[in-house]
């Protein structure tokens, strides 16, 4: 694993806040709720998170948005690579795949921003049918 170097605050990028799509999610249930066409909550299958992974399209500029709107950083940036990752498997195949990875402590939760570098890892392929997006 290589330590990549960058500055999380040289610039701002666009990213919007998670909370603004979680206040569309509460509303709409709180509706259907109202309505009598959703179910009564259920106790949730999860009480802890520990990790959270974002795929993003430019990890610097999301970086930098973080730690200049929210404060969250500072980050530590990782590279992998076929240079520097040996006997990677996707689905028990050999393959070569390459992203930057920025990870940071939210409290007791892990943040990691993951910038693909290639077209074909399961970031990429993420990226592609829209999973992983900030909302918009």
């Amino acid at each position: 694993m290589q330590k990549a170097a960058s500055d999380p605050r040289a610039c701002r990028g666009a990213v919007k806040p998670v909370w603004e799509a979680q206040q569309v999610a509460v509303a709409s249930a709180n509706m259907n709720r109202q309505k009598g066409t959703d179910p009564a909550p259920r106790e949730p299958a999860f009480t802890e998170t520990l990790q959270i992974g974002i795929v993003v399209r430019d990890l610097d500029a999301t970086m930098r948005s973080y730690v200049d709107n929210y404060g969250i950083g500072p980050w530590d940036i990782y590279e992998f690579n076929p240079g520097n990752l040996k006997d990677f498997h996707e689905y028990g195949q050999p393959v070569a795949r390459s992203w930057r990875l920025a990870a940071t402590m939210v409290g007791q939760v892990q943040w990691e921003l993951i910038q693909p570098l290639d077209d074909e890892s399961i970031y990429a392929l993420s990226r592609r049918e829209g999973r992983g997006r900030p909302p918009t």
